[in-house]
């Protein structure tokens, strides 16, 4: 479920992730580190969420 705005970004970057990976599979790209890329985005993301959510409960 979105609740916030980085929860968005989070899945945006899922789908970015999959449009790659389809791309990278039909043969438009040929580049491995653009996804290594977007998992390091993905997981800063989800820290900041996690973060966030503690700080805001306390």
């Amino acid at each position: 479920m979105i609740r916030t705005h980085k929860d968005l970004d989070v899945w945006r970057a899922s789908i970015l992730e999959t449009q790659i990976v389809i791309s990278k599979e039909l043969g438009y790209l040929k580049e491995d580190k653009i996804i290594d890329k977007i998992d390091t985005i993905r997981r800063m993301l989800l820290g900041l969420i996690k973060n966030i959510r503690i700080k805001s409960s306390k």
